[in-house]
């Protein structure tokens, strides 16, 4: 995938993984160059839940709004954000951990500890927003259910 992503050649890959409680599986889906911009689809879905997750979040973990949960995020990349994308992966393969095949592994250092190539990966995201979440709006309504704001 690493090396799909880089080239942005067409790649699609579905997953499953346990993360804080619940079972998901998510798809990995990159469409390649369209309109000068290499298009990456992200999506997951819930498959269930565990007794951690009523404990970490105070919610039921039988809760249908739960397995509602289906973030769809869509991120364009330019060429030159890619060449940072791709550079972040291979930091991340040098750390010896493998973020993009087990989300487990994902860690958030404190913003002094962060490498270069982190912090320009969030700038891409985040700042120039390279990344959208499609189904914000579903999102907001799952958590403001479950968490009753």
């Amino acid at each position: 995938m690493q090396k799909s992503l880089s080239m942005c050649s067409p790649y699609k890959e579905t997953l499953t993984t346990e993360y804080m409680g619940m079972s998901m599986t998510y798809t990995i889906d990159i469409l390649g160059w369209v309109n000068n911009k290499c298009v990456l689809n992200f999506e997951s879905h819930i498959n269930g839940t565990g007794n951690s997750f009523s404990d970490m979040y105070d919610v039921p973990a039988d809760s249908a709004q739960v397995f509602g949960f289906a973030p769809k995020v869509r991120c364009e990349f330019t060429k030159k954000q890619l060449l940072y994308v791709g550079d972040n992966i291979l930091e991340e393969n040098n750390r010896n951990r493998n973020m993009l095949k087990n989300p487990d592994q994902i860690e958030f250092p404190d913003l002094s500890e962060m490498s270069f190539s982190d912090l320009k990966l969030l700038q891409i995201i985040l700042n120039d927003r390279a990344c959208k979440v499609i189904n914000a709006d579903d999102f907001i309504q799952i958590f403001e259910g479950l968490f009753q704001f």
